[in-house]
């Protein structure tokens, strides 16, 4: 992940207290995260608990509808923590320098998200690439998580480097899961969402076992993205199980874009002089210094995600991005 680092430990950002949020205490605050079956919410935001309790930091692992709430909750509450999608956390500060001004991003390298992106395994032929989403887009019902989720925030994202797409209308289903659900019953003809690569995870599941077939979330375009000139996506292989995908038959592995996660506290400086500005600065260091592996699951899944996951570079990313280019010369 060392294309991120570049990102870290940046310092805070100076701005103005928003209203109501002088005098918030660091005592029971909360770790917004995602939804009750996110990994955000059961497995990453209760690590992040533990690290912070042994520094006498309490805080409690709070549900959420995604990236872009996380960044609302903390812009009202400084002393609140969240863990949010980078694609999101930057695209949301460029837009919007005012919110921008009440975080502080505390680091990035504990793990990577990945764009994913199924349809219906009689569409395989036709949905080939990403490439093959944007010839037909207009023709396409396409359907993501809430509105408010990571997800969403990415495909806006990745959509606006299109001048076919960015103006498609996308249907928000009440979750993952239902967005899934709706192509394998045939309600829509894409379902996209950002997901940690791990196979063993019952959404890969689920797709696998209705013979979804997957579509590659990469371009040259979507990798061109960057913000302060940092890239928003970096180009990763992953496993993704027995699933034949759309482009290379008979493999297990995708090459498709990928952004980390981003954790983020409230911008001390908005915090008035005081025992709430001291311990939010101090656990901003402390959660900087601590190793990495602190903040990593112990767990088989993620050591065999880690294994199955590599940066794709050189001949391997060429092949995949000519792939896509191949396609969209085919119909134009």
């Amino acid at each position: 992940m060392s294309i991120w680092k570049t990102m870290l430990l940046t310092g805070t950002i100076a701005g103005t207290l928003a209203a109501g949020t002088a005098g918030t205490a660091l005592a029971d605050d909360k770790i917004y995260t995602g939804g009750k079956s996110s990994a955000y919410f059961t497995v990453f935001g209760p690590l992040l608990k533990d690290v912070l309790a042994k520094q006498f930091f309490k805080y409690e692992v709070a549900v959420s509808a995604g990236s872009l709430e996380n960044l609302k909750q903390v812009a009202a509450s400084p002393t609140s923590l969240a863990l949010v999608q980078s694609d999101a956390l930057m695209l949301e500060s460029s837009r919007n320098p005012d919110l921008a001004k009440k975080f502080v991003l505390v680091r990035n390298d504990v793990a990577e998200e990945c764009a994913f992106a199924v349809t219906a395994a009689t569409n395989a032929d036709r949905l080939a690439t990403w490439g093959d989403v944007e010839n037909v887009g207009h023709r396409l019902t396409l359907i993501t998580g809430p509105a408010e989720s990571g997800s969403a925030s990415t495909l806006d994202t990745i959509k606006a480097t299109s001048d076919v797409l960015k103006d498609l209308p996308v249907t928000h289903a009440e979750s993952i899961d239902a967005a899934i659900d709706a192509v394998i019953k045939g309600k829509a003809d894409v379902a996209f969402f950002v997901q940690f690569p791990d196979i063993s995870n019952p959404r890969f599941k689920q797709i696998n076992d209705n013979k979804l077939a997957f579509i590659p979330v990469i371009n040259r375009a979507i990798l061109r993205q960057t913000v302060n000139e940092k890239p928003l996506y970096v180009a990763t292989e992953v496993k993704v199980a027995g699933v034949q995908l759309l482009q290379m038959r008979k493999s297990e592995k995708l090459t498709t874009a990928c952004t980390p996660i981003a954790y983020i506290a409230g911008n001390p400086d908005l915090l008035p002089p005081g025992n709430s500005q001291i311990d939010l600065k101090e656990l901003i260091q402390k959660l900087r210094a601590i190793d990495v592996e602190a903040l990593r699951p112990k767990d088989a899944w993620f050591k065999q995600m880690l294994q199955n996951t590599a940066h794709a570079t050189g001949a391997g990313l060429e092949a995949a991005l000519q792939a896509v280019e191949k396609g969209v010369k085919a119909v134009h």
